[in-house]
């Protein structure tokens, strides 16, 4: 099996070689990153989650600022920009402390879950849980609305 491998990734080469005389494959399997720098890059780091949770959240809500400073204005836009900020920071704040306090909650549903019964009862999650239905149903209704848009003038 190895052998046949090993035939396929040589025509491969000498396939890509005939379009490009240059290229040289590197058929030793060094480290794509040098091993001083290999905590930068790990898996599971604060540095590589926090990165992995900026490029999340800044991703698509980035390409939405333009359009919201034109149609509020600059001051306004700070001004809710801010206010946005100071929002998401309390969160995230309330959802680190509750993690702290209760280090065996594995994910996000069972923090928020856990904490809203404890402090506002069993109704509190029902509510929780159809607020949770109707942001997925909106998402999905997005997405289709998205795809429609896109498939239209194809069909």
């Amino acid at each position: 099996m190895e052998e046949e491998q090993q035939e396929k990734l040589e025509r491969l080469v000498d396939s890509i070689q005939v379009h490009n005389p240059e290229f040289e494959p590197k058929l030793d399997h060094e480290p794509a990153v040098e091993e001083e720098d290999a905590w930068f890059f790990a898996p599971g780091t604060l540095f590589s989650s926090s990165m992995t949770l900026a490029n999340s959240a800044i991703g698509a809500g980035i390409l939405s600022f333009p359009y919201a400073f034109k149609a509020a204005g600059v001051g306004a836009g700070i001004a809710v920009t801010l206010v946005l900020c100071l929002l998401m920071g309390a969160a995230l704040n309330i959802i680190a402390r509750c993690c702290a306090s209760r280090p065996e909650l594995k994910s996000y549903g069972d923090v928020v879950r856990h904490f809203f019964q404890e402090q506002y009862g069993k109704r509190a999650i029902l509510v929780f849980d159809i607020l949770m239905i109707f942001y997925v149903f909106g998402a999905c209704v997005g997405y289709l609305m998205i795809l429609y848009d896109m498939g239209h003038p194809v069909l």
